[in-house]
């Protein structure tokens, strides 16, 4: 118990911590993650940089650990669900797009590009992987970047990768703080939240009640939680965020045949089929995320979340006045 108790509480204080530095300004914000992804991709791009230096472990092709009834098709859309939390984040960059200064330019890019880093990295890692543990190893470590270490570099190595990952966990928090208060405060500004929440410090230049109304979340959940559940949390993460997918594909295919005038800057190559085949792939990781019993309470926890939210905004903004004073910014400072 005092080892849960003490982690609880510096689990809470690197919360506090970064909820000090988003209010303070984005800039702080984004230093801390500039610096959290400069160590992510170098710590992973090392142990590439090591697999390739040292004798491969015999690959084995059957399958090691726990044994799963899910099935062939089960199994492939349960797995699904850590590989697009890898993947996942990309739409961070459209909630911060307001504060961009080319935003029809370097969110596109950004967003491509970042996805093609992300594929070509951890590509690279999954191989280092393979090579450093083989699959057995692989399909059993619950820490597999410090095990892969460990194999080739025993004691300070796994000590120094897992420092690595928790940084990465760090920049993972970071981002959360950095770029879903501009999602609240933008929502508030069209009257699609609460009034206070469109708010801007003037000191600051950052929508602090929406920072804060994060920070509140996170630490509910923490403690509501606890440290054993963390990895049903994101299990649930992630089929809210496959949902939220899901519609925003379909909402595209709509818009499209609604709006056939408007104006797109951006083009999406391959239509309608790139789109469909996003929807496809998402409802893959909706149904991977219910199918394994694990994790099934999360995705349930996850669904109850979405039909709150749903109710609660039929209740208070389905009209979607707009909030915002003349003396309001249109957008935040960039």
């Amino acid at each position: 118990m005092p080892g849960t108790a003490a982690q609880t509480t510096i689990a809470s204080a690197i919360i506090a911590g970064l909820l000090a530095a988003n209010c303070i300004g984005v800039k702080w914000g984004a230093r801390i993650q500039n610096a959290t992804v400069f160590a992510k991709v170098g710590t992973l791009l090392a142990v590439t940089f090591l697999a390739g230096f040292v004798e491969a472990h015999p690959s084995e092709t059957t399958a090691g650990g726990g044994a799963s009834n899910l099935g062939p098709l089960g199994g492939i859309a349960a797995a699904l669900v850590p590989v697009l939390f890898s993947y996942g984040g990309w739409q961070h960059a459209l909630w911060i797009a307001g504060e961009v200064r080319k935003p029809k330019r370097d969110v596109p890019l950004s967003i491509v590009g970042g996805v093609m880093v992300v594929i070509i990295v951890y590509l690279l890692a999954n191989w280092a992987y393979l090579r450093l543990l083989g699959y057995e190893d692989v399909a059993r470590s619950r820490a597999v970047a410090a095990d892969a270490v460990a194999a080739v570099w025993p004691s300070t190595g796994k000590r120094v990768v897992a420092a690595a990952v928790a940084l990465s966990a760090f920049g993972v928090l970071n981002a959360q703080f950095l770029t879903g208060p501009r999602l609240v405060y933008r929502m508030a500004v069209d009257g699609r939240f609460f009034r206070p929440f469109a708010h801007v410090s003037p000191r600051f230049s950052t929508p602090i009640a929406a920072i804060l109304l994060l920070g509140a979340m996170a630490l509910g959940l923490l403690l509501a939680a606890g440290q054993n559940a963390v990895d049903r949390i994101l299990t649930g993460a992630v089929l809210i965020d496959g949902l939220f997918f899901v519609v925003t594909g379909l909402a595209l295919l709509v818009l499209r045949r609604k709006r056939a005038d408007a104006v797109r800057p951006v083009r999406v190559p391959g239509y309608p089929f790139v789109p469909l085949l996003f929807v496809v792939g998402e409802i893959t990781v909706v149904i991977g995320a219910y199918s394994d019993p694990k994790v099934r309470a999360a995705a349930y926890i996850a669904v109850a979340w979405v039909a709150a939210a749903a109710f609660c905004y039929l209740l208070f903004f389905r009209g979607g006045q707009a909030a915002r004073d003349e003396d309001e910014p249109a957008g935040l400072p960039s």
